[in-house]
């Protein structure tokens, strides 16, 4: 008689699925901190990019008008042409703030252009005042005003420093190269005095430094630095 040999099933103990449920969350934890590094570096890389290119974008607004110093269209081709002529082109010049007078986005009318700098929201603001405006506090006042300013912007913000740095034909320093001062003791805030004050020091600079340091704050890292410099001769000044 032929014995019938019965198979019993046999399932997974209890420590085998422990063991195997372990071992999967080893690797899904590997899975997740490749992940979360990978995504760190990422969003880091993001905000290295923004933060350089919020810089490079206020360096090169102040370039492009800074390097205008000194045209006056209607000294030109106005008619009549104005009597006197039009001059003085630097209005205010300070380690962070920079006023300039003169057709600087060669549209064919001049205005006062501000740069400066505000630590209280880090921000640089470039101001373009109305034509009827340049003897106007608020154009020479940093910060964007409401109906006073034509085409008033934030060039950037997370920003540490604005350094402006004047010099003469021969390359010396006009006034400081660190620090804060005034040319010719005219300050942000006001409306300069161009008679009262003669613009000796602000006639004589021929080549403006202007330094941007932005900052970048990455969580539980230490922010890191940027900073830009450029060298800007004036072309329209002798």
């Amino acid at each position: 008689m032929r014995q019938e040999q019965t198979h019993r099933q046999r399932g997974f103990t209890l420590l085998e699925v422990l063991v195997t449920t372990s071992i999967f969350l080893l690797i899904l934890m590997g899975i997740y901190n490749v992940f979360d590094t990978s995504h760190a570096t990422y969003a880091s890389g993001l905000r290295k990019v923004d933060v350089q290119q919020n810089a490079r974008f206020a360096m090169e607004e102040m370039v492009k008008r800074i390097r205008l110093t000194g045209y006056f269209w209607e000294n030109y081709f106005a008619t009549p042409l104005p009597s006197p002529l039009l001059q003085d082109p630097i209005r205010i010049a300070t380690n962070n703030t920079l006023a300039l007078y003169g057709d600087l986005d060669s549209n064919g009318a001049s205005n006062v252009f501000l740069f400066c700098f505000d630590a209280a929201s880090g921000s640089v603001f470039r101001k373009r005042s109305l034509a009827a405006n340049i003897n106007d506090v608020a154009s020479y006042t940093c910060g964007t005003t409401s109906g006073v300013g034509l085409g008033d912007i934030t060039l950037a913000e997370n920003i540490t420093g604005l350094q402006f740095t004047y010099f003469d034909a021969n390359n010396s320093p006009i006034g400081a190269t660190t620090g804060s001062y005034q040319l010719d003791g005219q300050v942000s805030g006001v409306v300069p005095d161009l008679a009262g004050t003669p613009p000796v020091e602000r006639r004589n600079v021929r080549t403006i430094v202007v330094t941007v340091a932005a900052r970048e704050d990455v969580p539980h890292q230490v922010p890191q630095q940027y900073t830009l410099t450029s060298s800007i001769r004036l072309r329209n000044l002798n």
